[in-house]
């Protein structure tokens, strides 16, 4: 042997000569030879209970101070920042609607058939059998109507499309016929009928689907309006519509010939009839 393994061999006899008996330990088991997967599984659950010593280690460090006192309990913060909750959408009231115009409704009376209408512009009026005939100097334009229609002592004005004529008549049902008489662009009178889609009738009365319904004017004619009754008729809750009309000097021009009566919805009004005067507020 080279120097290198004498010295090694004769430690090792050094090492032997100082094991006295009671080092000795009982033999050890025969080896149990343990399928690879099974190693696979001891070895994970071993790292587990490792893990879980390490990390009770970590934790009793962190509640000890300098001192050795226990250090008041600090919960765990997340490195990742908290993300405020998202601020409510802003609210908004609706705009209060405004029905001061829709009283005093004007004098719902007509004149019978036959029975001449003077008006304030100069021109004067008369329904004679079907025909309607208006008068202004020399100026006469007619148009034919419902037999017997009652005529209104008001003039509905209608901004650029002039003034029109209110005429009234019954169907011999629950519900009349109101017309509605305005210049045309030849020159004569035209009755203006309601837009192919509308939400509410034109006129008075009662109508499936709709219920009870009345057009009136307010202002001395300014302005032209339906109310549509809802619910029940003691609480006199009425949804309002305001009729404009479209056509020949009013935004239609020269290619729109027949006047269109169209509705836009005001509001919903609860009314006090027995109020004095009358009175109405947004419902």
């Amino acid at each position: 042997m080279n120097d290198l393994e004498t010295r090694l061999s004769e430690a090792l006899r050094a090492r032997t000569d100082l094991v006295e008996p009671q080092h000795l330990s009982p033999a050890s088991p025969p080896a149990v030879v343990v399928p690879l997967h099974r190693r696979r599984a001891a070895v994970l659950t071993g790292a587990a209970a490792a893990a879980v010593a390490v990390a009770a280690a970590v934790v009793a460090l962190s509640l000890a101070d300098d001192d050795g006192d226990a250090a008041p309990y600090q919960p765990a913060t997340s490195s990742t920042a908290t993300e405020a909750p998202p601020s409510p959408a802003p609210t908004t009231s609706p705009e209060p609607v405004d029905l001061s115009g829709l009283l005093p409704e004007d004098d719902p009376a007509y004149v019978d058939a036959g029975t001449p209408v003077d008006y304030d512009d100069g021109s004067t009026a008369v329904v004679e059998g079907s025909t309607l005939t208006v008068t202004n100097g020399d100026d006469v334009r007619t148009l034919e109507v419902p037999a017997g229609s009652g005529l209104s002592p008001l003039q509905v004005q209608l901004g650029q499309a002039g003034v029109g004529y209110r005429l009234f008549a019954t169907d011999g049902g629950e519900s009349g016929v109101e017309t509605l008489a305005v210049p045309d662009a030849a020159g004569g009178l035209t009755a203006a009928e309601p837009a192919d889609v509308t939400p509410v009738p034109y006129g008075f009365g009662f109508s499936e689907g709709i219920g009870g319904y009345l057009t009136f004017t307010t202002g001395g004619g300014a302005g032209l309006y339906t109310r549509v009754l809802e619910g029940d008729p003691n609480d006199n809750r009425f949804r309002v519509y305001r009729w404009e009309v479209t056509g020949p000097g009013e935004g239609g021009g020269a290619d729109q010939p027949v006047p269109t009566l169209v509705a836009s919805e005001v509001g919903v009004g609860c009314y006090d009839f027995t109020a004095v005067p009358e009175t109405v507020k947004a419902c």
